[in-house]
């Protein structure tokens, strides 16, 4: 008999998180204003959705943020969403869609997604369109941001340009990048760190 979904409390030692994780960047600031929030209700506001993968073991598919930031916190037990429906396969996937679905998530990590889902799925962009509630030109779009050198990516990644910016920046070549990137980092240090538009860089 199959088992049946369920939100459970666990302890947060039982946890891990998913090494495929599709977010990579997790703004420190913001964890800490989570965590003050956790810590005042004893939990997290949403449970998190995890799998069992052994006796006791569970893996983050969908919450590492929140995960992180019960951490910090020091919350001993989180309220989990355990899902027996998700094949092992499809926790990318699953994952995925979910981090999408979110407003903060940067057009490097959701290009990442995109190749991705093309390497352990062998779709086309029209198939992940389709499968992660975006269009074509979406897609076609944000693999535009991989045109872009690796320090101007940390830089969309942290959220010291703006994405506007950085798909003008990826109109040009490598080598043309590294020095409006030199231009950039000038005035967002000019700028008090303050992330740079599409305006500032046209000056």
């Amino acid at each position: 008999m199959k088992e049946k979904n369920s939100i459970e409390k666990i302890h947060i030692s039982l946890i891990k998180p998913n090494a495929g994780q599709p977010r990579k960047y997790f703004d420190k600031k913001g964890l800490k204003i989570l965590a003050k929030s956790f810590g005042n209700r004893k939990d997290v506001d949403y449970p998190i959705i995890v799998i069992s993968i052994s006796k006791r073991r569970y893996m983050i598919v969908d919450g590492e943020r929140r995960y992180r930031a019960a951490k910090i916190a020091k919350l001993e037990e989180i309220s989990c969403h355990i899902r027996h429906d998700i094949h092992s396969n499809d926790v990318y996937l699953v994952s995925a869609r979910a981090n999408l679905c979110r407003e903060n998530m940067s057009p490097i990590e959701e290009a990442h997604i995109v190749i991705n889902l093309q390497n352990k799925y062998g779709w086309n962009q029209s198939r992940i369109a389709s499968e992660i509630g975006k269009s074509p030109f979406y897609i076609s779009s944000i693999l535009k941001y991989l045109d872009l050198h690796k320090e101007i990516q940390a830089l969309v990644i942290c959220r010291k340009i703006s994405n506007g910016v950085a798909l003008q920046l990826s109109n040009y070549p490598t080598d043309a990048q590294l020095k409006l990137l030199e231009i950039i980092v000038a005035a967002v240090k000019k700028n008090d760190n303050k992330p740079i538009h599409q305006n500032d860089a046209a000056r």
